[in-house]
Parts: structure tokens; sequence; C-alpha cells
């Protein structure tokens, strides 16, 4: 039996959607109406659940799908030697081997955020990046450059929360649900 707050007939709302066996199931719950006319039905079924989880796994592929894109772009410009991402870390007083390991890890991440198990990991080591950028913007340059690194980097947020359940740990693999 389902607490009801008197005298309105009225249900927590974390009673509504509160689960039992962990699992998303279609749940019917009657209550007195606070208009004494009829009792009131809701239903709470994992349509809504299952509706936000697929729009959740939508973005989050278009967002690992753009960032995979961005880094993958300006690692290989790094690498052949584009001299427009190499003068931010001549600026900085950084060496040119610093730019190649910016580059090994940028293409690790790209790569990484496609895959399920560390797209997690991956999305934050592009936050640690962009920070790294962010400072860059703020100090050497226009900060209007932070606009899109913001964008970039709320993507790579997104997308590191909404796989974080899938991401290896310590433990080992995660459980299959």
């Amino acid at each position: 039996m389902l607490p009801i707050c008197e005298p309105y007939g009225i249900i927590p709302v974390h009673n509504l959607f509160q689960s039992t066996s962990g699992t998303t199931h279609s749940v019917v719950y009657t209550f007195p109406s606070p208009l004494k006319l009829s009792p009131v039905v809701v239903k709470c079924e994992s349509y809504l659940g299952k509706f936000m989880n697929q729009k959740a796994k939508m973005l989050t592929r278009i967002f690992s799908i753009a960032l995979s894109l961005v880094f993958g772009i300006s690692s290989i410009a790094k690498f052949s030697g584009m001299e427009l991402l190499h003068q931010p870390f001549r600026e900085m007083c950084l060496s040119t081997w610093y730019v190649y390991f910016i580059a090994v890890l940028e293409m690790t991440m790209a790569i990484g955020i496609l895959i399920k198990n560390v797209a997690s990991m991956s999305a934050v080591g592009m936050n640690v990046i962009f920070a790294g950028m962010s400072f860059y913007f703020y100090y050497y340059q226009t900060p209007l450059y932070l606009i899109p690194t913001g964008i970039l980097a709320l993507m790579a947020i997104t997308v590191a929360y909404f796989t974080h359940d899938d991401c290896v740990t310590v433990q080992g693999m995660p459980e299959k649900q």
C-alpha cells in the first residue's frame, strides 16, 4: 500500500517511480481524486524511461562521433606538422615532443570515445585537454575562443555522464543489465 498524503489524496512522486526489483515494468496506482469524483489512475510505464534512454543513447552517440572527429582531425594535423597547431605550444615555451605527445593522447581519446567500455574515461581525458586549451585561449588569445571549447567540453561531460555505468573499473567489467 502506497502512503497517501491526507486530505488531498496525493502520492509522493518518489513512491510512484520506485522500483522494487531494479527492472523497468508497468505499474498502475489508484488513489482518491481531490474533487472526490472518481479514483485517479496513474500509470507509471517504462515507456518514458525507454524513450529518455533512447534519446540519451542517440545524443551520446552523436556527441561521441563529433568529439572523435574533432580530436582525430586535430591529432592528424599535429602529426603532419601543421604550423597553426604547433604555434600555441611554442608560445607557451613547450618543446616539440609535447605537441606529439598531445597528438598521441588526442588520437587515443578519439578512438576510445567510440568504444563503449572506455568512452567515459576518454571523455574525462578530453576535458583535461579542453582545460589546457582554455588556459591557452584565456591567457594568450581572445577569450571568445573559449565558447567553442566550452561547448565541446559540455559535450564531453555529457558523454562521460551517460556512459559512466558502462566503464571498465578496477573491479572489472561492468555488469550486464
